[in-house]
């Protein structure tokens, strides 16, 4: 690949501290110099999640902006 990374693998690992863990091992063996994990979501999720930011919105301030 021409760019910022060498190489992508996508893997379906069934939690959270498993892609820690892999990362983990990966990453003390020296073999890669960057490693970034991504957690995927279904479209399920996204829409929960964008349902959560949608009532969200209507509470956050921003920094220094008090009411």
């Amino acid at each position: 690949m021409l760019g910022a990374y060498d190489g992508i693998v996508v893997a379906d690992l069934p939690d959270l501290v498993s892609a820690a863990a892999v990362s983990i091992a990966v990453t003390s063996a020296g073999t890669f110099k960057h490693v970034e994990t991504h957690e995927l979501f279904t479209q399920q999720q996204l829409g929960h999640a964008l349902e959560k930011a949608k009532n969200l919105t209507q509470v956050y301030q921003l920094p220094g902006q008090q009411s």
